[in-house]
């Protein structure tokens, strides 16, 4: 039978393993994250939608949120030249916009330099 200290260290040894397996895992996911933007980024260009442009931007969050992001974004001028940042497409009161990545993904670059 294993005495207290054996149990304490043995148990000290399985909260390292598990901090351990935590950080590996919190770094594997910022890893996927990071690779499903480039790819994003290299797979969809020109014109897309709000979702697709911010997802290529690694913007995370829910859907709703990260289209809002987008449109803030728009309205307070940091995607702010129409027909370089952004077009609206359709008539109407409320029109549906799309983003251009590149030239976001620069506006983005140039802001936060």
């Amino acid at each position: 039978m294993s005495t207290q200290p054996d149990l304490v260290a043995k148990l000290d040894a399985v909260i390292a393993a598990l901090t351990s397996l935590q950080a590996d895992t919190a770094e594997l996911k910022e890893e996927n994250r990071q690779l499903r933007v480039d790819l994003l980024k290299h797979t969809a260009s020109g014109w897309q939608d709000p979702l697709t442009v911010a997802r290529a931007l690694g913007f995370v969050g829910r859907d709703d949120s990260v289209i809002k992001k987008m449109h803030r974004l728009r309205t307070d001028g940091t995607f702010g030249r129409p027909g370089r940042h952004y077009r609206a497409i359709g008539k109407g009161a409320r029109p549906t916009y799309q983003y251009h990545i590149e030239n976001c993904d620069k506006a983005l670059n140039k802001h936060a330099a």
